[in-house]
């Protein structure tokens, strides 16, 4: 097996909201660096206009992931 740590979550997500976005804030450790793929009823939702994801290394293992809704698709959230 290699070595390396398995993605997991480092605390609950966080969901903020702002007059033109929705964030959804999730906190990971993995090693080695992550990549994010993000669905929604087997759809891919892809980096367009509407939902960006990005991923930011906080330093070590640890990475923080965005997915960032403009507020006028807000459905795709169904929260």
């Amino acid at each position: 097996m290699p070595d390396g740590i398995a993605p997991s979550f480092l605390g609950k997500p966080v969901i903020k909201q702002t007059a033109k976005t929705a964030t959804i804030q999730i906190d990971i450790l993995a090693d080695p660096n992550p990549s994010v793929h993000w669905s929604k009823d087997a759809k891919d939702l892809l980096n367009v206009d509407k939902i960006v994801s990005r991923l930011e290394s906080k330093g070590g293992n640890k990475y923080t992931v965005y997915l960032d809704i403009k507020v006028n698709h807000i459905e795709i959230l169904n929260i």
